[in-house]
């Protein structure tokens, strides 16, 4: 089962390379957490995602995967309205 804790952002105190954040997003598949979700916010640009699934799924962690997915979108937007780049 997933958690809150499943989605982890870093952000820096002085921007890196233009990079001001990068969020990540976990899922707990079969026992190991599994990264499926990968952000860059960016200071002057709208931000990059990768997202990745497993191959095969169950409807539970279908169900799962999906909540972790939009969890994830929700900080990622939260995130980057933060840094003036409002539905960017």
């Amino acid at each position: 089962m997933t958690t809150p804790s499943d989605i982890e952002p870093t952000v820096f105190a002085a921007p890196s390379g233009g990079i001001a954040a990068i969020l990540t997003g976990f899922l707990t598949y079969r026992g190991k957490a599994r990264r499926v979700a990968h952000a860059y916010v960016f200071v002057d640009k709208a931000p990059t995602v990768q997202a990745s699934a497993p191959a095969q799924m169950t409807l539970d962690e279908l169900a799962q995967y999906t909540d972790v997915l939009q969890r994830f979108a929700a900080e990622l937007v939260k995130l980057n309205d933060s840094y003036g780049h409002p539905g960017a």
